[in-house]
């Protein structure tokens, strides 16, 4: 865009948009959310496994500074 012009082209999309059927606002939504979620699943179980393997390493070592257990 030409400079200064972004913004009055900005305003004419979004009252473009906003006159678009409720299904165009609905579809867009899921168009543009859809691939956080996909990546948020994706990504979001190796986190957990880092973590789980993490507490376990940290529970390992403070058993192993407190000495044997008393079972």
């Amino acid at each position: 865009m030409p400079n200064g012009k972004a913004l009055n082209r900005e305003r004419e999309l979004a009252e473009q948009y906003l006159r678009a059927p409720e299904v165009t606002h609905r579809n867009t939504r899921v168009h543009f959310i859809q691939p956080l979620k996909e990546r948020l699943v994706r990504e979001v179980g190796y986190g957990l496994s880092l973590e789980g393997a993490s507490a376990a390493d940290l529970v390992k070592s403070m058993q192993a500074k407190s000495g044997p257990s008393h079972r």
